[in-house]
C-alpha cells in the first residue's frame, strides 16, 4: 500500500464525520488494489455511522471486489440500505450465486425479495435455475415478487438472454412437479407471457381449457394475449379457443377468449365452425362471429347476416346491418326478409340499405309492395306507414308515380279530398314529381278557399306548387292549364294568371299569358272582361 492510499485510510479512521465520507469517495475513486483498503470499508460498514455507509457502499461497489461480498451480505437485511448494498453485489458478478444461495435460505422474506432482485439482474444459467425453481417451494408472495422482478427485468435482456429464460421454463413446464403445483404454474405463465415469445404459444395453449381452474386458464390468456407474432392466421389459437365460447363463465372464460380471437387473422378453414356459433348465449360472441363472417366471401354469408337481424341483442342487429351495408349482392335477401314484416323499426333499420338497389330486386315483387301500401293506405291502416317508409328506400319513383296515378284516379271520380290525402302523403318529399305538385296545385285549388289579396296569395300552397312547377321547367303548365278546362274554372285561371302577371320574369310571361287565354276564349264573360282590365293594368305599369 502507498503512502498516499494509507494516509486517506487514516482519515477514513478520523473522528470527523465530514472527513471520513470525504476519504471514503476518494478511495472509491482511486479504486487502489490493495485487499487492505476494502476490508477496511467491509469492516467500518459494521459501524453505527449511518451517514458515512452510503459511501463505503458506492466506494465497495467501484472497487468490484469479490473478497467484500461476506461485509455486503449481512447489510440485505437493513431496509435503508439493502438497494445500495444490491448494486454493490451485482457488479460483483454471477460468481456469487452460492453465497446468495446462502443467505436466501437463512433470510427473512425481505432478505429473499433482495437476492431475487439481485440475481433478476444477472441472467445466466445458474442463477435462472434457481430462480424458477423458486415457483415450485415459495409461497405466493415470494412467487408474485419473483414473477413481477422477473417481468421488470426481461425488458433489458438481450435475445440470448431471453431464450436462456424461455428453455428453462419450457423444461419446467414438462417437469411432473408443476402440474401438482397451482402457485408454481400460475407463475410460470405469467412469465412465459411477459418473455412474448411465440414459442410459448403451444404450451399456452394446453391451459385455456376447460380441465384446469379459472385461474390457471384466464392467466393463460392473459400470457396469449402478450405473445408477439399471434396475429395473423392462426389455425391452433382457433382451434383451441372456439369451444371456450359455448361456456357459461362469460366475465372471466368467453370474455379473455374473445380478447384473443380478435388479434388473430380468423382462418377460413375454420369458417363452417363460426355458423353454429352464432346460436351462442353471449351476444358479445354473436358480435365477433357476425364481424368475422362479413369478411368472408363466401356462400351463405348474407343469409347468415339477414338471419342475424331477428337477434335480441341490439348491437347484434346494428353490426349485421353495418356488414350487410359492404356486401354486395346483398339487396335481394334483404327485400325479401324486410318486404314480409310491417314492423316499422325493423323496416327503418333496414331500408336503408335497399337504396340505389332497386335494378337488384325482383320488379314483381317490388309492384306487389307498392299494391300493398295503396291498398293498406286506403284501409287507413297505421302498417302503411312502414310498407311506405320501406318503398320510399327501395323505389320512390315508382312510389311517386303509383301515389300520383291513384290522385288522378279519385281526381277523376271528383272525389277531391281522397286525392288530396294521397298527394300530401308525399308532399314534403325530394322525390314528389312535377306531375303530382300540378295536380295537388289544382286539388287545393278547388276545395280551399281564395283570397285575392296580395300576402293571402303568397301564403297560398297551391300556387306555391305551381311556382316550383315552373322554375323546374319540366312540364308545360300552361299548355295542362289550357286543356284542362274540364277540371279548372275560369275563375280559377283568372286568380292564377292575376298573381303571376305581378312578378317578374318567366313567371310575368306566364301570368300574362294564362290572361290572354281568358281573354281570347270568352272575351265577354265576368273572368274575361276582369282579364283585360288586368292585363291593361299591367301593360301600363
Amino acid at each position: 500500500m502507498n503512502t498516499v492510499i494509507k494516509e486517506i485510510c487514516e482519515l477514513l479512521k478520523s473522528s470527523d464525520p465530514e472527513m471520513q465520507c470525504s476519504a471514503a469517495k476518494v478511495l472509491g475513486e482511486l479504486k487502489p488494489p490493495d485487499q487492505e483498503v476494502y476490508s477496511l470499508l467491509g469492516d467500518m460498514l459494521g459501524s453505527g455511522n449511518l451517514a458515512l455507509k452510503p459511501f463505503l457502499l458506492e466506494a465497495l461497489e467501484k472497487g468490484q471486489r469479490k473478497e467484500t461480498l461476506p461485509y455486503l451480505l449481512p447489510l440485505l437485511s437493513d431496509e435503508n440500505l439493502k438497494d445500495r448494498v444490491a448494486r454493490a453485489i451485482v457488479v460483483l458478478g454471477p460468481d456469487t450465486l452460492g453465497e446468495l444461495k446462502q443467505r436466501y435460505k437463512e433470510g427473512t422474506y425481505s432478505v429473499k425479495k433482495s437476492v431475487i432482485a439481485i440475481l433478476a439482474r444477472m441472467p445466466n444459467p445458474a442463477n435462472l435455475t434457481f430462480l424458477l425453481e423458486l415457483l415450485l417451494t415459495e409461497e405466493v408472495e415470494v412467487i408474485k415478487y419473483l414473477c413481477f422482478k422477473m417481468k421488470m427485468e426481461l425488458a433489458g435482456y438481450d435475445e440470448q438472454d431471453k431464450q436462456l429464460v424461455l428453455n428453462r421454463l419450457l423444461a419446467l413446464f414438462k417437469s411432473a412437479k408443476i402440474a401438482k403445483n397451482r402457485l408454481a404454474l400460475i407463475g410460470a405463465l405469467k412469465l412465459l407471457g411477459d418473455l412474448k415469445e411465440q414459442k410459448g404459444q403451444k404450451v399456452l395453449l394446453e391451459y385455456v381449457g376447460s380441465d384446469h381452474d379459472t385461474g390457471i386458464r384466464v392467466t393463460a390468456f392473459h400470457a396469449l394475449m402478450h405473445l408477439d407474432g399471434l396475429d395473423g392466421k392462426n389455425d391452433s389459437v382457433a382451434s383451441a379457443l372456439l369451444p371456450v365460447l359455448d361456456e357459461k363463465d362469460f366475465p372471466s372464460i368467453v370474455s379473455n377468449a374473445l380478447n384473443v380471437l380478435r388479434r388473430i387473422e380468423y382462418p377460413k378453414s375454420k369458417w363452417a365452425v363460426l355458423k353454429v356459433k352464432l346460436k351462442s348465449p353471449h351476444p358479445e360472441v354473436r358480435r365477433y362471429i357476425l364481424r368475422i363472417l362479413a369478411e368472408q366471401k363466401a356462400t351463405g354469408v348474407v343469409r347468415l347476416l339477414v338471419d342475424a337481424l331477428d337477434d335480441p341483442d341490439f348491437e347484434v342487429r346494428e353490426q349485421a346491418v353495418a356488414a350487410l351495408e359492404l356486401m354486395p349482392g346483398s339487396a335481394r335477401e334483404i327485400f325479401e326478409k324486410v318486404s314480409k314484416t310491417t314492423n316499422f323499426s325493423k323496416i327503418k333499420q333496414l331500408s336503408p340499405l335497399l337504396r340505389g338497389q332497386l335494378q337488384s330486386l325482383d320488379k314483381m315483387a317490388v309492384g306487389r309492395l307498392r299494391a300493398s301500401f295503396i291498398k293498406l293506405f286506403e284501409a287507413k291502416d297505421e302498417a302503411s306507414l312502414a310498407v311506405f317508409h320501406l318503398m320510399e328506400n327501395v323505389d320512390p319513383a315508382g312510389l311517386a308515380k303509383g301515389i300520383v296515378d291513384k290522385a288522378k284516379t279519385y281526381k277523376s271520380k271528383r272525389q277531391y279530398d281522397k286525392a288530396r290525402r294521397y298527394l300530401e302523403v308525399i308532399r314534403d318529399r325530394d322525390y314528389f314529381p312535377d306531375t303530382g305538385k300540378y295536380e295537388l296545385a289544382g286539388l287545393l285549388l278547388r276545395t280551399g278557399k281564395r283570397s285575392m289579396g296580395r300576402s293571402d296569395r303568397h301564403a297560398d300552397p297551391a300556387l306555391t306548387l305551381i311556382a316550383e312547377v315552373l322554375r323546374s321547367d319540366v312540364i308545360d303548365v300552361f299548355k295542362l292549364l289550357k286543356s284542362s278546362s274540364t277540371f279548372f274554372k275560369p275563375e280559377e285561371i283568372y286568380y292564377i294568371g292575376y298573381h303571376f302577371s305581378e312578378k317578374v320574369g318567366p313567371e310575368r310571361e306566364f301570368g300574362l299569358q294564362l290572361l290572354g287565354h281568358l281573354i281570347k276564349k270568352s272575351p265577354k264573360t265576368k273572368y274575361g272582361k276582369l282579364s283585360q282590365n288586368k292585363q291593361n293594368i299591367e301593360s301600363i305599369e
